[in-house]
């Protein structure tokens, strides 16, 4: 698998029509959850299995480390772990302080248009401990620094957290990783248990003239059906969280919210949006549309996947107080949190 579709794994699901250069990435075979020796490692060995069933052991935790696609990059957040470098397609989220500690000084990597997606002189000579990225850069950078293999197999945030504690015993970060777990579930438990669940949401995006959704069974709608509806079918049954429909197919499922992904659009506000889409008179009866509910993802969000305890976190204080206005006129604050536990 090459740069293209890895840099998308914050998303299982590429339509079989779409090429790999669209939001979304075609999910791959399912493989085991990375796991990580959590038990005492009297040698010094630090070791983590990768989603190709590929052993990685250390002497010592790796600390210089390289992340290739955007699902380490929460992984590492949540851990406290700042990257030693990023893609600098990756370069507002290295300059996001929700992510990573600022100043810091990531680098950012020069991006190529060949298999590999990268110069690997740039890689070799930033000396890394650790690769997070594909198998098919195992050969390239054999002798110069392990990497560990990602698979495009998470489904839910709970996949993410079990991954996340997988790096967490490798790093030794175990305390900050289940801090950070924590802390999201009661995020996710407050606005459960005050939100009324009785709006539907739909995550959509556009790629060569036509229309997708994500469906009930991605990580997206995992999480927010948890607050609300999220349940959107897949007639095909497919192995991907993307469905093509059309504005009809979008007006018999009707949802009360539509979020829309910026990727490939000129539109740079919701008002742009709505004023292109709405040349179509069909938008228009929809009722997300008529009711201001038709909304363009904003730039601070980097992932909606529903992943990862600092995206999903962000995931639901940006759209709870726009699913649900009347409920929260604004995202939790920490104390609203804490008096509910």
């Amino acid at each position: 698998m090459g740069l293209i579709a890895l840099l998308a794994l914050t998303a299982c699901g590429t339509p079989a029509a779409q090429p790999t250069t669209a939001p979304t990435a075609t999910t791959e075979p399912a493989a085991a959850v990375p796991t990580a020796t959590t038990e005492a490692k009297p040698a010094g060995t630090f070791s983590i299995t990768d989603g190709t069933g590929t052993t990685l052991s250390f002497e010592q935790a790796p600390a210089k480390i390289i992340c290739l696609y955007k699902r380490c990059t929460e992984v590492l957040a949540t851990l406290g772990v700042i990257p030693q470098a990023l893609p600098a397609s990756m370069a507002e989220l290295a300059k996001d302080a929700s992510y990573f500690s600022q100043p810091n000084q990531i680098v950012l990597l020069r991006e190529t248009n060949d298999e590999i997606g990268f110069d690997l002189e740039e890689l070799a000579a930033l000396k890394p401990d650790l690769i997070l990225g594909w198998e098919e850069l195992r050969t390239s950078m054999n002798g110069i620094a392990p990497v560990y293999a990602v698979t495009n197999d998470m489904n839910s945030y709970q996949d993410s957290h079990a991954e996340t504690r997988a790096f967490a015993a490798l790093l030794g970060r175990e305390a900050e990783a289940e801090a950070a777990i924590k802390g999201f579930l009661d995020r996710l438990a407050a606005y459960k248990r005050l939100a009324p669940k009785d709006r539907s949401v739909m995550y959509i995006f556009f790629y060569d003239d036509k229309v997708y959704y994500r469906d009930g069974d991605s990580a997206t709608c995992v999480l927010l059906n948890e607050v609300g509806s999220c349940a959107w079918p897949d007639p095909a049954k497919a192995s991907s969280w993307s469905v093509e429909t059309s504005i009809e197919g979008l007006l018999a499922l009707n949802p009360d919210m539509i979020i829309v992904d910026s990727y490939g659009l000129n539109s740079k506000t919701t008002e742009e949006l709505r004023a292109s889409v709405g040349k179509n008179p069909l938008w228009q009866e929809l009722t997300a549309y008529k009711e201001q509910r038709f909304l363009l993802q904003p730039a601070g969000i980097h992932s909606m996947d529903g992943m990862g305890t600092v995206g999903a976190a962000r995931l639901l204080d940006t759209y709870m107080p726009l699913l649900y206005p009347e409920t929260f006129p604004q995202p939790l604050t920490e104390d609203a949190i804490k008096a509910g536990q």
